[in-house]
């Protein structure tokens, strides 16, 4: 009721409390009763569920989506997806046989048009900076741990930015930083 009736993700609180409702109270109700026995990944009011067996799965999903509704939490219909080896969740394809994380085809090309603008940019302001820091992290998230050094000089230059529209010159670091990415993005494949 707090959530649907007037509070949205941007109220300050929110997010806490609906960690605190859906992934302690409820999932760990579910848990307690034996609805799931899988390993669950929830990120915020996305559950992805991990087995080897896909009918046991399918089965714990239902058995999750009916007993959620019990309590008046309803799963999204366009979330709710049978067990699949290659699987879009959070954002990303999942795929269990190769072990590997790609983003979505539209959100791929985005990402490169974006980084490819700003790699040769004078300037951005902080809400192209953070932005780009939000994209460039979710990219990064799609290859080997090491390439999470190219988020340091955009992160540096988020430093002092205060207000939405101030601006700041790119640093040659920064704008090499965003082609690069960008490169690794086409030959990621």
């Amino acid at each position: 009721l707090h959530a649907h009736v007037w509070a949205d993700f941007c109220a300050a609180g929110v997010p806490g409390t609906w960690k605190i409702f859906f992934t302690d109270v409820c999932c760990g109700m579910a848990r307690s009763e034996w609805i799931i026995t899988l390993p669950t990944v929830i990120h915020v009011d996305d559950v992805a569920q991990i087995g080897s067996d896909m009918s046991q799965v399918n089965d714990e999903r239902v058995k999750l989506r009916d007993f959620l509704a019990g309590f008046g939490v309803f799963m999204k219909a366009a979330k709710d997806r049978t067990a699949a080896q290659v699987q879009l969740v959070v954002g990303f394809w999942w795929d269990s046989v190769c072990r590997t994380r790609t983003l979505d085809t539209a959100k791929l090309k985005q990402y490169i048009a974006m980084f490819d603008e700003f790699s040769v940019r004078e300037s951005l302001c902080l809400r192209e900076r953070q932005s780009a820091a939000g994209r460039m992290q979710r990219a990064v998230m799609t290859m080997p741990l090491g390439a999470t050094c190219f988020l340091a000089s955009t992160y540096l230059m988020l430093s002092g930015l205060n207000f939405s529209w101030q601006k700041r010159r790119t640093s040659c670091a920064e704008r090499s930083d965003y082609a690069t990415v960008r490169d690794l993005l086409r030959a990621n494949m």
